[in-house]
């Protein structure tokens, strides 16, 4: 896997952007303590000028509910001329507020980087925008949710989007996108099967 490729990079912790690929790779798995690790090694050793090592470290701060210290985090990058991925990070800190004000700022700089040509960046875009619908009970975040799983084709986002469409969309979809999921697959954890009974 991905751990165990930069594993084999000669000398990968001495640089920040490997560390900071290890870090992103360790917060795909869930593992934040050594997410954080890496990138904060990351962010030391490029004078905090690694804008991924920035970004996915105020992911970090975000999976740990630490909404302030991501804001404090990227704000400054933001202000500037922000990439995709720091506006769309910006705008799950936003998100996360749960302030209106702060929610209508999310969905106002979250349109705009949500269209593109396919890339990691915009799939990021994508899934926050979708998730800013379905809080809002906007039925678009339907067809966001489908573009997403169409780039990156990731379990725990099929697992997401059939949870929505049988919550929030009256064309469900959902029994089926959970039926295509236990399809042949004898190892489901509990809560997918408690999900699946419940559509």
């Amino acid at each position: 896997d991905a751990l165990d490729w930069l594993a084999k990079i000669e000398n990968g912790d001495k640089l920040a952007r490997t560390l900071a690929i290890r870090g992103a790779a360790r917060l795909a798995l869930g593992d934040l303590a050594g997410a954080k690790g890496d990138l904060d090694q990351a962010i030391e050793k490029s004078n905090k000028k690694l804008e991924q090592a920035l970004v996915a470290r105020t992911w970090v701060d975000l999976a740990a509910g630490e909404v302030d210290a991501a804001r404090s985090r990227i704000r400054s990058r933001f202000q500037g001329m922000p990439t995709p991925a720091v506006a769309t990070v910006w705008a799950a800190i936003l998100r996360a507020s749960g302030s209106p004000d702060d929610i209508k700022q999310a969905k106002d700089v979250l349109e705009p980087v949500a269209i593109g040509a396919p890339s990691v960046d915009l799939a990021r875009a994508q899934l926050e925008l979708a998730r800013l619908y379905r809080e809002l009970g906007d039925g678009a975040a339907k067809a966001l949710y489908t573009k997403v799983i169409a780039q990156t084709n990731s379990r725990e986002i099929r697992v997401e989007t059939a949870k929505y469409l049988i919550d929030f969309s009256a064309d469900n979809g959902g029994r089926a996108l959970f039926d295509e999921l236990l399809k042949g697959n004898a190892a489901d954890p509990p809560e997918l099967l408690v999900e699946a009974a419940r559509a």
